[in-house]
């Protein structure tokens, strides 16, 4: 009897596990990312930056209890992640206008220089995507990914 955990075995369920392939790809995509970013200048990055930089609202600048809370996380926790960023200069805490003891985050112009990079690094990846399961597998990929994502959000209300 084969061990249903064994990269040998040809089973569909290990073949085909959504969990480990989302995982892969998310971290190969972040990975990916990082290395173009780092490329283009922008040294001391961290993975765990994802979680401000992907929630940040670019024009109205975000709380950090609101960061913390679109990710699961402490305020605590989501307030040593904004530290490190900030230190690096691509954050910047600024007062709230609707709120004068709360204070905003909103990238520094490292920051919205990093941004740029950023968005042009991931269009090499998705075309690196492209180039390997070819454009229509990658936009039906992104759409229904995208339709998953909008459920299970739904669901949380």
């Amino acid at each position: 009897m084969s061990d249903p955990a064994s990269p040998d075995n040809t089973s569909n369920a290990f073949k085909h596990n959504l969990g480990r392939d989302l995982s892969f790809l998310s971290r190969e995509l972040a990975r990916g990312l990082m290395e173009k970013s780092v490329a283009r200048g922008h040294k001391g990055l961290k993975l765990n930056w994802d979680t401000v930089f992907l929630n940040l609202d670019f024009r109205e600048g975000s709380r950090v209890v609101d960061l913390a809370q679109v990710n699961g996380l402490t305020k605590q926790a989501m307030s040593q992640i904004v530290a490190e960023i900030e230190q690096h200069g691509y954050i910047a805490k600024k007062e709230d206008p609707s709120d004068g003891r709360a204070r905003k985050l909103k990238l520094s112009a490292k920051g919205k220089k990093l941004i740029q990079d950023s968005l042009e690094a991931y269009e090499e990846m998705e075309q690196e995507f492209e180039r390997l399961i070819g454009r229509e597998k990658l936009e039906a990929f992104k759409e229904i990914a995208a339709e998953l994502a909008v459920a299970y959000r739904q669901r949380q209300k």
